[in-house]
């Protein structure tokens, strides 16, 4: 029997295909599935946890203990559902709000992409906020993906909250290709 089933192994080169186009779409200017870079980690994720399966299964069958491959797909399966709490919460941020509707609206941003057609479907960053005394403080780094009529884009975004509570940017990257 083989170690590893056609699952894990259609799930692992599947993402290492995803990840490679989700770079080679950004250094060639393929404007085409931008997200298949992000795409290809979570199904890694799942690549893993099928692969710690796979394995376990196998030290079975050679009566040998996997102790630590149980504690391997624990830790990966926490690990992707904590992720995906904190992806739900990220989507419904002011946060992550504020920053589309900034860069739909700025015109710098627009002179290189084009009309704005639509954002990443999978954004990345962290949020934090803290409230002392029933005053709001906090900030944010929201990392997403401008796309355009005439460009695809990478974008960091850098937000605070100011003395009204409200959502500020304060700065923002363009993660352009210059050929």
């Amino acid at each position: 029997m083989s170690k590893f089933s056609l699952i894990t192994k259609i799930t692992a080169l599947l993402s290492i295909i995803l990840i490679i186009y989700g770079y080679t779409c950004r250094a060639f200017d393929i404007f085409i599935f931008w997200e298949s870079k992000t795409i290809g980690w979570i199904i890694f994720k799942i690549a893993l946890i099928s692969f710690f399966v796979d394995f376990i299964a196998y030290r079975k069958e050679q009566e040998k203990k996997s102790l630590f491959f149980k504690i391997g797909i624990g830790f990966t399966v926490f690990a992707f559902i904590i992720q995906s709490i904190l992806l739900v919460a990220f989507y419904n941020s002011d946060a992550y709000s504020i920053s589309k509707k900034y860069a739909a609206s700025n015109d710098d941003i627009k002179s290189v992409t084009g009309e704005i057609q639509g954002f990443s479907i999978l954004g990345m960053g962290g949020i934090k906020t803290e409230t002392s005394n029933g005053i709001s403080s906090g900030n944010a780094e929201i990392n997403f993906t401008i796309k355009g009529s005439k460009k695809f884009i990478d974008t960091t975004m850098w937000l605070y909250i100011n003395e009204e509570g409200e959502w500020v940017i304060d700065g923002y990257t363009l993660w352009i290709n210059l050929k």
